[in-house]
């Protein structure tokens, strides 16, 4: 039998599952690019900044898929999300004359918003009943990589400026 899109819609018990998926995914996928478009706006050489950003990912590979295992993937998805929310904060905590510390939250929110991004897809295939698993990944991240696409334009924005939120 061939599923589609429609019939994902149609067969799901829970269409809050696809919902959720979609909007954390979105907010996964908004921070995650756009710390990695704000690379350039960090305190420092922007090509370490560059390397930091890309390496820190790796440990987080390897911390989330332990942490999976021992904790649940709900519980490690909470936590790293609560991690990416912090590190948002951090630039509005800290005095905007250091520098550093807008490096520190964007390489501790790089490293949350990668770690949530394997654990949501981990988590979308175990909620997704199996005849539409395909298709429900496909179709919410699809519509998840939205906000890949509106990440400059936030990023950029007119508000973003009149915040001074990238200096």
């Amino acid at each position: 039998m061939f599923y589609t899109f429609i019939s994902l819609v149609c067969y799901l018990y829970k269409p809050d599952v696809f919902n959720l998926y979609i909007f954390f995914r979105i907010s996964i996928s908004i921070a995650y690019n756009s710390l990695q478009l704000n690379v350039t706006n960090l305190y420092g050489n922007e090509f370490i900044n560059f390397f930091l950003l890309g390496i820190v990912e790796l440990p987080s590979y390897f911390l989330c898929w332990y942490l999976m295992e021992k904790l649940g993937r709900r519980w490690t998805n909470v936590g790293l999300m609560f991690m990416v929310g912090l590190s948002a904060l951090i630039p509005t905590v800290v005095y905007s004359k250091i520098g550093v510390g807008f490096t520190i939250g964007s390489l501790v929110g790089k490293f949350g918003s990668s770690g949530a991004l394997m654990v949501i897809g981990q988590q979308a295939a175990e909620l997704y009943p199996t005849p539409v698993r395909s298709v429900g990944i496909a179709g919410s991240s699809t519509i998840a990589w939205v906000g890949t696409i509106l990440a400059p334009y936030i990023l950029y924005s007119k508000l973003n400026e009149q915040c001074h939120l990238i200096h």
